[in-house]
């Protein structure tokens, strides 16, 4: 006979990145044992990050954390996070509020288009902040990142 019974773990929360890895090439950035001139793919799904989403644990919903670079943030992803039944937020990076440093520091081709879409999806989600919250992380580098 069992006394004791185990008490069964369960996730309060998850956090899910839209990338398996930055799609980004941020000079700060230093990925332990990646050659940072080599191109980086990310081989998530978008359907992998919609089941994430959908994942229901002891039939609670664990709190979820979209972390993103903001540049794959889609209505289509905002659409399925309101289906979600538990709390969501989003984790955005913003490495500069001007688009000219931006670009120096991502380091990838068309960063002042990248920039656009980012701060545009980054609206997105501000305009829905009374149902998903978001938090926008700005690294505070010296000349680069606020004038």
């Amino acid at each position: 006979m069992e006394l004791i019974k185990p008490k069964e773990k369960t996730n309060k929360s998850l956090r899910i990145s839209l990338t398996e890895k930055c799609n980004y090439k941020c000079f700060f950035c230093h990925e332990e044992g990646l050659d940072m001139k080599s191109s980086r793919k990310s081989n998530k799904t978008k359907e992998k990050v919609y089941n994430l989403i959908q994942v229901r644990e002891n039939n609670e919903n664990p709190d979820i954390t979209i972390v993103t670079n903001g540049e794959y943030i889609t209505n289509e992803l905002i659409d399925e996070i309101h289906q979600y039944n538990g709390k969501a937020k989003f984790n955005i990076s913003l490495h500069s509020l001007n688009p000219a440093d931006y670009g120096r520091i991502i380091c990838v081709p068309n960063e002042n288009r990248k920039f656009e879409k980012v701060t545009q999806n980054i609206q997105k989600v501000k305009e829905i902040e009374d149902e998903i919250a978001s938090k926008i992380q700005l690294i505070k580098m010296r000349d680069l990142t606020i004038k």
